[in-house]
């Protein structure tokens, strides 16, 4: 039952980080919009560098695009709540357990798409993020990209009927 808590606990906790995360992006939308939109206008990327061609200066498709991933977070936060707490309220039931994962592991794949697809792939590779010294997300992007996909590949490991 231990490893059973452990999964639930790690679900919970990403929840609560995600919800957080979310509430922060609503509550100062403008310091991280400012993020969103220095990085897709790629205007702190080295001085003439050849992939100017993708930057991205209008204000709409700024919003878009944050409004996207204020979304996306919470809608991975609303997931691993459900999840964690599907999980937590079947750890003496194993076979039930395993049956719960399901909305959980929605959530964390919903996680690693904003922190994989969106900033690591599309802001850090696509946008050129990793070229700016002041608006640069890499290292926070990647260690919540390895912290949800730890999460996942422990929450769908198998747990032994014997689990103390």
């Amino acid at each position: 039952m231990y490893t059973r808590a452990a999964k639930a606990g790690s679900v919970l906790l990403m929840a609560a980080y995600l919800t957080l995360v979310a509430f922060g992006n609503l509550t100062d939308y403008e310091s991280n919009f400012n993020f969103v939109a220095h990085v897709m206008s790629m205007d702190t990327t080295f001085e003439g560098n050849k992939g100017m061609w993708r930057a991205v200066e209008s204000p709409v498709l700024h919003h878009l695009s944050y409004a996207s991933i204020i979304v996306l977070e919470g809608v991975s936060a609303l997931l691993c709540w459900i999840g964690g707490l599907r999980l937590a309220f079947r750890l003496n039931r194993p076979e039930a357990f395993h049956r719960a994962k399901a909305m959980a592991i929605a959530g964390l794949g919903v996680s690693l798409l904003v922190w994989f697809g969106a900033f690591l792939v599309i802001a850090n590779e696509w946008f050129l993020m990793w070229q700016s010294s002041e608006w640069n997300a890499k290292e926070t992007a990647f260690s919540l990209t390895l912290l949800a996909l730890l999460i996942l590949v422990f929450l769908a490991a198998p747990e032994g009927r014997d689990d103390p």
